[in-house]
Formats: C-alpha cells, sequence, structure tokens
C-alpha cells in the first residue's frame, strides 16, 4: 500500500482511469466511489491551502450524498492498494482506518470496521476477496 497524499493530478487521474478499465464503464457506481476518493486523497496532499480548503468542502459535501448515489461508503482515509475492485456496489461500509491490500475484491453488504468489545479495525492482505454480506470487525 504505497502512501498516496503526495501525488500530481496526472497520477489521480490515471488512478480514476484504471478503476473504470477495472469496473468496465463509467456508468459503474463503484468507478464513482473509488474516483472520489482519489480525489479526497489528492486533495489531502494540496500544498496551496486556500485551493485545499476548496477541494476539502466540495470533498465533503460530496461524501453526504455518495454513499446514497454510489452505495459505498469509502473515507479519503482509508488506505487501498491498487486495483480495489467493488463488484456490486451497495451497502458498502469501509471504516477509514482500515488497510486494503492489492487486487482486492469486495462484494456487496460488507462491512468493514470496528466493535464496541474488540477495539482495532482489520488490515485485509493482497489478493483478498470478501464476499456478499461479510462483516470483518477490529
Amino acid at each position: 500500500m504505497a502512501d498516496d497524499t503526495r501525488v500530481g493530478l496526472r497520477a489521480t487521474w490515471r488512478r480514476i482511469r484504471a478503476a473504470r478499465e477495472l469496473h468496465g464503464s463509467w456508468r459503474h457506481r463503484a468507478v464513482w466511489a473509488l474516483a472520489l476518493y482519489h480525489y479526497g486523497r489528492w486533495v489531502l496532499g494540496m500544498r496551496a491551502t486556500p485551493i485545499r480548503w476548496v477541494g476539502n468542502k466540495l470533498y465533503g459535501l460530496s461524501m453526504t450524498i455518495a454513499p446514497v448515489i454510489t452505495g459505498v461508503s469509502l473515507d479519503r482515509q482509508t488506505r487501498i492498494g491498487g486495483q480495489l475492485h467493488i463488484i456490486h456496489p451497495g451497502m458498502v461500509l469501509i471504516h477509514p482506518e482500515v488497510r486494503i491490500g492489492e487486487r482486492c475484491g469486495v462484494m456487496h453488504g460488507v462491512t468493514l470496521g470496528t466493535s464496541p468489545s474488540n477495539p482495532g479495525v482489520p488490515v485485509v492482505g493482497d489478493d483478498v476477496f470478501i464476499g456478499a454480506g461479510a462483516t470483518v470487525l477490529g
């Protein structure tokens, strides 16, 4: 999992295009969820404070409606490896502190997060497939 908080706009655009190629179409809701994620990571790395402020406001506004439209709640604080494939977006909830490795697949109805009795968050390795309805806590 590479640190992508200091990537340029071109690298961010390449990651968004790679997500589109992986999912097959711009109409796929997971592409838009991943595009918003990559945009949020890009904004975090901006150096120009006024532009970063505006970018953060746009990101925050988008994140209020994105889970409803895309079916995926993926915060920019989450660290994901390349080629995250959200096969059927819908009720996919991922805690901001979760770490996801390279080439992972996630089906619909998946929750990755914490529980009150078991603090901490999951760390998902490389080449992992998480099936429909799975809940991975702590």
